[in-house]
């Protein structure tokens, strides 16, 4: 299985578990049948109401591997110095410490999603994104992507409740819900860090601009858990 495809998986149980509405399959299932210029989501949920009805929720899967961090080919040749110079010198870093490179093709690619599926399905902000990490993973880029994922996200698009650095860290076990205000088409970013125990962030995006979307099923369950 690819990792993709584990991510997505890991991901769909994780929703269906904490009770959000009606979890399934978008692409490669019968909602989505092959055609030219068809959005294709990873997953949906509540109702279907069709692959190109603007208050179909869609649900994109990111794993983030960490490669631009830690290979100068890949796309980030300051932080990959930096770390390789932190290292010889004393060993340790700090999430602080992250050079302001780390963030871009991070934030780029939620804002890259976010702004094609909003354009072209009338303006919707129906949609969210899930970061999925599995902490089993000995890859030093992915690991340190892991840990300052919120951090970036906090830095570059709005403010992230500090909590939710403390949930990753800690362990929570259930997941943890935080308002963020969000100047983008986007309903909520989900990070799931996968393991002994899978826990999860649930930011929720509560800026004015997706106040039409307040009554989908959806949002009224991700609204729901944090109260």
């Amino acid at each position: 299985m690819r990792t993709d495809e584990h991510a997505v998986a890991q991901v769909l149980a994780y929703l269906a578990h904490h009770q959000c509405p009606n979890p399934q399959r978008g692409e490669g299932s019968a909602l989505f049948p092959p055609s030219d210029g068809l959005l294709t989501p990873d997953l949906v949920a509540g109702d279907f109401r069709g692959p190109t009805h603007s208050d179909t929720f869609f649900i994109d899967v990111v794993a983030p591997s960490g490669d631009y961090i830690a290979k100068p080919l890949a796309g980030a040749p300051n932080s990959a110095a930096f770390f390789r110079d932190q290292i010889a010198k004393r060993g340790t870093f700090g999430i602080e410490d992250m050079p302001d490179d780390l963030g871009k093709p991070l934030v780029g690619a939620i804002r890259k999603k976010a702004t094609k599926y909003s354009q072209r399905r009338g303006g919707s902000p129906a949609f969210g994104v899930v970061a999925y990490f599995d902490e089993r993973s000995k890859f030093g880029g992915h690991v340190i992507t892991m840990l300052a994922y919120l951090k970036v996200l906090n830095d570059t698009l709005g403010p992230v409740n500090q909590a939710a650095f403390f949930a990753l860290l800690e362990g929570a076990a259930s997941m943890v819900v935080c308002p963020v205000a969000w100047d983008e088409p986007i309903a909520f970013l989900l990070q799931l860090v996968d393991g002994e125990s899978p826990r999860g962030v649930l930011l929720v995006n509560t800026h004015a601009r997706l106040a039409a979307l307040g009554q989908h099923e959806v949002m009224v369950w991700a609204n729901g858990l944090g109260t």
